[in-house]
């Protein structure tokens, strides 16, 4: 079964399981969305057809189901994989470092909840306090009885009129057809990747903070215009010709990765 669970490109375990709406092979989502970003119109590296990502609920249940061992010398432990990072989290194994100006200590977890206690009890007070002090702003702002203004992840209505809520990549799809033509996807706006319409592209900018000339690509990564006119992420790119680049994406010039190139073919994005 282990088998079925692996990513038909490194041919591990694959993490964030997705699959590709042709033929369904599983893989990791960070090595499709590289795939995909290496084409400007991306074709299913098993059958060539072209292709949306979509998360594979059933298999990440199944591979977070899965044993595995304690990555931490000295620890015996079993854990599924959907529990490892809160295994690692508190296992007293787990070796750390001290972060605090000139401190030297290194230890395991107790020794270390040992060591904020009786050296840095001050700044540990000091900083407990603030701990919630983005939700009690929040709390006690003008504008808190209208929360889809302030909250960048809730459901929320674009500028189209229709209700939109984030895809896997961070960005948010309202399901309906774009409202621009379209080649390298299903003309569809996600609803879980791939382009999303104009609405929705505004609410990526408006809950990100965006200034004017910035946009998000469409593997969820901001980008923007470079001295060529193009627009980039500046994120490293998994092949690329040395005659030609340094290897990213930009940030000012050079050739662009795919999804960029995406967004610089799409005029109508260029108007947001």
């Amino acid at each position: 079964m282990e088998d079925e669970l692996k990513c038909a490109i490194c041919l591990d375990i694959a993490e964030n399981a997705v699959e590709t709406s042709c033929c369904h092979h599983i893989y990791c989502q960070e090595c499709l969305q590289e795939y995909a970003n290496n084409q400007v119109f991306s074709t299913c590296p098993e059958c060539r057809s072209l292709f949306n990502i979509l998360p594979s609920q059933l298999a990440r249940r199944m591979i977070g189901n899965l044993l595995v061992c304690c990555p931490y010398e000295g620890c015996d432990s079993q854990i599924t994989r959907s529990n490892v990072e809160d295994h690692k989290l508190l296992c007293q194994y787990r070796d750390i470092k001290c972060t605090a100006p000139n401190c030297q200590f290194d230890g395991n977890n107790e020794a270390f909840l040992n060591h904020l206690v009786s050296v840095h009890k001050k700044d540990l007070l000091k900083n407990s306090q603030k701990l919630f002090s983005f939700l009690d702003e929040i709390d006690s702002s003008p504008a808190s009885t209208n929360k889809s203004k302030l909250d960048p992840i809730i459901e929320r209505n674009n500028s189209r009129g229709y209700s939109a809520r984030l895809g896997y990549t961070g960005k948010y799809y309202c399901g309906r057809s774009l409202d621009f033509t379209c080649s390298c996807c299903n003309r569809n706006c996600g609803p879980g990747n791939g382009c999303n319409c104009t609405g929705c592209m505004k609410l990526d900018i408006e809950a990100r903070k965006l200034p004017k000339g910035f946009l998000v690509n469409r593997e969820g990564f901001v980008c923007r215009k470079g001295t060529t006119g193009q627009f980039y992420c500046g994120r490293k790119m998994q092949t690329y010709d040395p005659r030609l680049c340094d290897g990213y994406c930009g940030p000012t010039n050079g050739p662009s990765c795919g999804s960029c190139r995406i967004i610089n073919s799409i005029s109508v994005y260029h108007s947001l």
